[in-house]
C-alpha cells in the first residue's frame, strides 16, 4: 500500500486532491483556504492541492501564524463534474453544519414571564 509521510494511504485517497480547513474563532464556521490564502466559508472556493505534503507544509505554517482560526487540518477531496466534495463522513458533516437546531436546544429565562435568570445550587 502506498504511504504518505509514513502513513498508509487508502485507495480512496490515492487520486484525492487536498484542501486546508479550519474553524473560524469568531463565528465558529468551518472555513477553507482559498488560492489567495484567505479563509472562505465556501468549499467550492477552496484552493486544491494535488499532493498532500505541500498541503501539510502550508497547514503547519498557518498553525504557527494564524490567530483567527483553530483546528487547522488537511482533508482529502474528490473532484467531480466541476465541483469538489469531502471524502470522509466527518468532513461531509462539518460542511453541512450543525445537525440540530441549537437555537431551540437552549432556552433562556423570560423575566417578563416571571422566570428568574439566577441559578440556585440549593
Amino acid at each position: 500500500m502506498p504511504t504518505i509521510g509514513g502513513m498508509a494511504m487508502s485507495a480512496k485517497n490515492k487520486n484525492a486532491q487536498w484542501v486546508v480547513t479550519a474553524n473560524d474563532l469568531l463565528l465558529g464556521d468551518v472555513v477553507y483556504l482559498n488560492p489567495q490564502t484567505v479563509w472562505t466559508r465556501h468549499l467550492q472556493e477552496a484552493m486544491l492541492l494535488e499532493q498532500r505534503e505541500p498541503a501539510e507544509d502550508l497547514a503547519n505554517q498557518l498553525r504557527r501564524q494564524s490567530k483567527s482560526v483553530v483546528g487547522i487540518d488537511v482533508i482529502a477531496m474528490t473532484p467531480a463534474s466541476g465541483a469538489i466534495s469531502p471524502q470522509t463522513l466527518r468532513e461531509k458533516l462539518r460542511q453541512s453544519g450543525p445537525s440540530i437546531d441549537y437555537t431551540k436546544a437552549v432556552t433562556r429565562p423570560n423575566p417578563a414571564a416571571g422566570e428568574n435568570a439566577n441559578v440556585s445550587l440549593r
